[in-house]
């Protein structure tokens, strides 16, 4: 802050006042909790399927990519407050319904994750995080 006095000119306090920063909403936070254990998951599944040197190697790190890939984007658009991470959490169910459809009926346990990571987005803090005000 620059003053101008009688006596002279004074530069006053060169300490900035403190930048304020929002408390991040929990509902904000699960979403990152959730996104980076589906990127753990599926880092998990390739490391077997890779080391066991499985039949289905090359379908499983295929799919572990794309949907690793899905659950990255999920955190980083959050981070972001853009829309793009609701797109990203649908795909994600959908390629996980499909999983669990056709290839194993345990994989709905992964439907029922990516169903709360909707529900979360639809909560107060998750409306207001992903369509701030104008």
């Amino acid at each position: 802050m620059l003053t101008v006095s009688a006596s002279g000119v004074s530069l006053g306090s060169m300490n900035p006042e403190p930048v304020l920063r929002k408390r991040t909403p929990t509902p904000i936070i699960l979403i990152h909790v959730l996104a980076y254990i589906g990127v753990a998951f599926w880092l998990s599944m390739i490391v077997t399927a890779v080391t066991t040197a499985s039949d289905t190697a090359v379908v499983v790190v295929v799919i572990g990519v794309v949907l690793g890939s899905a659950h990255v984007g999920i955190s980083v658009f959050t981070t972001r407050h853009s829309s793009a991470a609701i797109k990203a959490m649908w795909f994600v169910f959908v390629s996980d319904s499909f999983l669990a459809i056709f290839v194993d009926y345990r994989a709905a346990v992964l439907v029922l994750f990516t169903v709360v990571l909707i529900a979360l987005t639809r909560t107060g803090a998750g409306k207001e995080w992903f369509n701030p005000a104008e």
